[in-house]
């Protein structure tokens, strides 16, 4: 990651910009190991904070924790390894097991 100037929005704030790492054409629901980032908006400190270098989790942060757990009863083909929920962002790790049944996980939605 680097800071750098953003002409482009004639902004006078510095921004963070990172290159994507993502392949062209590559199909991201085959089986495999995905290291995934998730941000809060505005990178505001919404799911804890960091209190003698141990991350303190509030009901936010909670919550990520328990959803990022709760997605493998949801998705037969998804085995979750490590995360971490920090501050303001998440890292977790999903391995995508078989692609037998993606695209036939049903809708609950009415």
């Amino acid at each position: 990651m680097r800071l750098v100037n953003d002409e482009k929005t004639k902004s006078k704030h510095k921004r963070w910009h990172r290159k994507s790492i993502r392949l062209k054409n590559y199909d991201y629901s085959r089986p495999g190991m995905y290291f995934v980032t998730i941000c809060a908006q505005n990178h505001r400190h919404l799911f804890g904070r960091i209190k003698n270098d141990r991350m303190i989790l509030n009901q936010a942060g909670v919550m990520v924790a328990k959803i990022w757990a709760g997605i493998s009863n949801q998705c037969n083909n998804i085995n979750l390894r490590e995360y971490v929920v920090m501050p303001d962002h998440f890292h977790g790790i999903v391995q995508i097991i078989d692609d037998i049944n993606v695209g036939n996980i049903p809708n609950n939605r009415h």
